[in-house]
């Protein structure tokens, strides 16, 4: 075959192969022309355990689009898991994305929207979207098998998600020697798994923020000519709001870097001063405290206090979510049977009456409902008592991870000056806490007089002391009577035969 012959030969079979992709409508592309060179290294890299902090609109999600979907096409049940703190949060982020992408390239995919997951035909590899609510939640994950793992807004998760890494997700990744990703953005409290992960040598760290991510960038310079640096988008959003670039919470969310807002800490709490490994001896009462959900979780807490002692203490606590009324119900006997409270209360409000009202009718429980007024002025009194060390919490409970992470949502805050709680935080525990711990009144605490011990020097001496001070008294009447005229007098009066 001749030069020009082959030639014309090549070309045919590559017009071919361009008509057979355009009718299969299958693009080809490389991840390298999709993607930014930071989330590209993140994708590519080999590390088992990955983190990756960002700021926001740095293209994060979409990348995790792209590695979820690479990883389910290049291997047999290479299965892929999203993990969201809940499943609402999860499809928001990310299901439009990944439908979108597997759709551009016309894989062979089965979508289940009700279930949320990709099955892809050609490799017998799923997709699954998972929501983290609590550790009932994570039970979902076990018994099955991941070659990758993503863990999404990590920064969200609280203590729990220690529990999901170790004992549900990494062994899941063992048979195929998987890859676990951790994703997210600074919070405000600077603590957590992801905080932890993050400045851990067993993780390997990714960085990128908005500035890198040129998809973004052209995209909001084209829709806003007036734009002649990209550094302006941030600065405009940072002038209308009054804030410095110095400010924690631009660092956090435009820097994607580390700053802690101490002013939005929900809950002073802190290991130093609220762990404790065990509770002094005496007779504790206890009060048990209810804060109800069901898409979100039910909160059960046992707080305990001593007529002797300042300081009160987290006894016990659960969380579940998606519990009935008779499985609540069982659950609150039980506590009720084994301490004994002596006031049980529950949030009472909206939905929250109507189950209290079962619960006592039905159930037999008398729970009173939480006075929920003045909420803000109540954690701050029981957030003096956090900083003076009077309120025991175990830092390894779910009560202290609730409360390291709280914040208030920072929005409301910093344009509206108003305390709301952030919506997207786990505070059922820590209401639960709230409601029991303001009927204890450890506020208003006043020392008691201590504990004398039959027998010992100090009961003597108090006993002595009471002996003479009633020798007094009855020399006192004495005089007085014989003042009186009257003469009658017994010298024995409560000492008895002993005192002659």
């Amino acid at each position: 075959m001749r030069p020009s012959e082959l030639l014309k030969h090549k070309a045919a079979l590559r017009a071919l192969a361009i008509e057979e992709r355009m009718r299969n409508q299958r693009p080809v592309y490389n991840l390298d022309d999709r993607l930014i060179s930071e989330q590209y290294n993140f994708i590519t890299s080999k590390s088992r355990y990955k983190v990756a902090r960002c700021s926001r609109r740095a293209g994060k999600s979409t990348g995790l689009a792209y590695y979820m979907r690479e990883t389910a096409k290049s291997g047999k049940q290479w299965n892929c898991a999203y993990v969201g703190k809940t499943i609402s949060v999860a499809k928001r982020t990310i299901w439009d994305a990944l439908k979108s992408l597997v759709k551009e390239a016309n894989d062979n995919v089965k979508i289940n929207e009700s279930e949320h997951w990709v099955y892809f035909h050609d490799t017998q590899s799923y997709i699954w979207l998972f929501g983290a609510n609590d550790s009932k939640q994570i039970e979902k994950m076990r018994g099955l098998f991941f070659k990758l793992a993503v863990i999404d807004e990590a920064q969200m998760f609280p203590s729990y998600l220690k529990t999901l890494i170790d004992e549900v997700i990494d062994p899941a990744l063992g048979d195929l020697q998987g890859t676990l990703c951790l994703t997210g953005t600074p919070n405000a409290s600077c603590s957590g798994v992801f905080y932890d992960a993050d400045h851990s040598d067993g993780w390997e760290s990714h960085y990128w923020t908005w500035r890198e991510n040129t998809f973004f960038v052209n995209k909001a310079m084209e829709n806003n000519p007036a734009i002649k640096d990209p550094m302006e988008i941030m600065r405009s959003s940072l002038a209308r709001r009054g804030v410095a670039e110095t400010d924690p919470i631009a660092q956090r969310e435009w820097f994607g870097r580390w700053s802690k807002s101490d002013d939005l800490q929900v809950y002073k709490y802190s290991d130093e001063k609220q762990n404790y490994e065990s509770m002094p001896l005496g007779k504790w009462k206890y009060v048990l405290g209810v804060d109800l959900g069901f898409d979100d979780s039910d909160a059960i807490v046992i707080v305990g206090f001593n007529d002797k002692l300042r300081e009160t203490y987290l006894v016990e606590e659960f969380k579940q979510s998606k519990m009935d009324i008779t499985a609540l119900a069982e659950k609150i006997k039980f506590y009720k049977a084994k301490y004994n409270p002596y006031y049980m209360v529950i949030d009472g409000g909206a939905l929250g009456k109507k189950i209290n009202e079962e619960l006592n009718q039905r159930h037999s429980l008398f729970l009173e409902p939480a006075d929920k007024q003045n909420k803000f002025a109540f954690i701050e009194l029981l957030n003096s008592d956090l900083r003076l060390g009077y309120t025991k919490i175990r830092s390894n409970s779910e009560l202290a991870g609730e409360m390291k992470q709280l914040t208030y949502d920072e929005k409301e805050f910093t344009e509206n000056k108003k305390f709301v709680e952030d919506s997207y935080l786990d505070n059922h525990l820590c209401d639960a806490f709230l409601y029991s711990w303001r009927y204890i009144y450890s506020y208003v605490w006043k020392s008691q007089p201590p504990e004398v011990i039959v027998g010992s020097k100090e009961w003597e001496q108090r006993e002595t002391e009471t002996m003479v001070q009633r020798a007094i008294d009855n020399v006192v009447k004495r005089k007085d009577n014989e003042e009186m005229g009257n003469n009658e007098f017994n010298w024995g009066g409560d000492f008895g035969e002993s005192w002659n």
